[in-house]
């Protein structure tokens, strides 16, 4: 009896490790994991949620600018693809990016369990 029970927490050991292993190498194009903060690659620029702002309607000044491609979400792991542009800018600073997210419970805090879609604000990365 001793032995099966060992037999089985090593098989499910072994599982989980398999399984992480599976998850760690999500992003096939790099040779190494990503493991940064998540981002968003448009026009070869990096932007971050970093600011917390998530809305339930779109601010003034924003229009549709299209949907993200994979390769420019990749490093961001979100459901979401369309996107929108601050109107008449010369340069993007921020956009954001109607996607699944979570709640806003203060200023600095998301209650991720609390699952929704909005209009999250992506800033450009500064150097």
């Amino acid at each position: 009896m001793k032995k099966r029970i060992v037999f089985v927490i090593s098989t499910v050991c072994a599982l989980s490790l398999v399984w992480c292993g599976i998850r760690a190498t999500h992003h096939a194009n790099t040779e190494h994991p990503y493991t940064g903060a998540p981002k968003i690659v448009l026009d070869g620029q990096n932007y971050l949620a970093k600011e917390l702002v998530i809305v339930n309607e779109l601010p003034e000044g924003y229009s549709y600018a299209g949907e993200l491609t994979d390769q420019e979400k990749e490093f961001a792991d979100i459901n979401g693809k369309k996107y929108y542009l601050p109107d008449g800018a010369e340069s993007i600073e921020d956009f954001y990016v109607y996607q699944e997210c979570g709640t806003p419970v203060s200023e600095h805090l998301v209650d991720s369990a609390k699952r929704q879609w909005a209009y999250v604000k992506w800033s450009l990365e500064q150097s």
